[in-house]
Parts: structure tokens; sequence; C-alpha cells
């Protein structure tokens, strides 16, 4: 099941506990109902009273999602010839270009349709980080039905998360 879908669920499952006649339940429709209203940025556990773990709130797990939709869509039309290790490093490589030599113009405009301009700016645009080589090559092999390890990233990773800011792997 793909994150987005078990957040529709989740939606649903709110809506139905506040219905129940149980207390406790209801309190737990009410709270998942205000969490999908402030947007779901917090962690939802955190939210619920349940768990202090998880760096990255359900919300941002999907916008991940989004941006490796987005990288391998780039792959494929760009770099599709190439090996995900090879296209990770042209990738990274272009990049940091864009970032250096177009971004400053480019941002105010409306977004390039050409790849991939038209990747960078939607990560650059929605703070989405670009990856370092090694986990950009790794979301390159994935097979773009949602992430193969979503725990990993509800987890974080303080390591791998300063990497990708650093563009490193």
């Amino acid at each position: 099941m793909s994150v987005r879908a078990s957040m529709i669920d989740l939606a649903d499952l709110s809506e139905f506990l506040q219905q129940v006649e149980e207390p406790r339940f209801r309190q737990i429709g009410v709270g998942l109902s205000a969490w999908f209203a402030n947007g779901a940025r917090e962690p939802i556990g955190a939210v619920l009273g349940v768990s202090e773990r998880g760096p990255l709130s359900p919300r941002r797990v999907i916008e991940l999602e989004m941006r490796n939709d987005a990288l391998r869509r780039a792959w494929a039309e760009r770099w599709g010839h190439l090996s995900a290790s090879d296209a990770a490093r042209a990738m990274w490589t272009n990049f940091d270009t864009y970032v250096r030599r177009c971004w400053s113009r480019e941002r105010r405009g409306p977004a390039p349709q050409d790849e991939p301009r038209a990747t960078w700016w939607l990560l650059l645009t929605n703070d989405w980080p670009m990856p370092g080589v090694a986990r950009l090559r790794a979301i390159l092999r994935e097979n773009g039905s949602g992430l193969l390890n979503i725990q990993s990233l509800i987890d974080g990773d303080p390591e791998q998360e300063e990497d990708e800011a650093n563009g490193e792997d």
C-alpha cells in the first residue's frame, strides 16, 4: 500500500472514530482530524501521545516520495540510457550546475518544461533536498511504487540527511 493510500485510509479512520461511542476512540478521531487540518506536519505519534520517534512527519515522507518519483522521471527522460550509478553522478552534477548558473534567474518565473530543469525547479521551489549520489542511486533503483523502506525515512538517519544536504554519499 502506498503512503498516499495509507493517508486516505487514516483520514477515513479519523471520521469513523469520531462517530463511535467510546470516548477514547472519539478522542483519537478528533486528534487525527486536527492533525490533518494542520497539514499533517507533526509526527502523528507525537500528536496522539504514543511515540516520540521519528523526525519526519507523514507529510514530509509523502513529499520525499514525490521528490523521488520526479527524480526517477527525470532519469527516464534524460538519462535513461545510463545505469543508476552513472545517472546518479550525472544528475547530481547537472543539478549542482543548475543551482549555480540558472536557479537565481529561474526561481521567480514559471516552471521550465524541459528536463531536467523542470525537476530541479520542482525540488528547489518545494524545498525538497537533492539527495547525495549514493541515496540518489538507491532512489533510481526503486521501482517507483512508493518508498522501499518507509520506516527508514520515518526513523531518519541524521548522517544521511547531512550528507544529502551537502550532496555527498
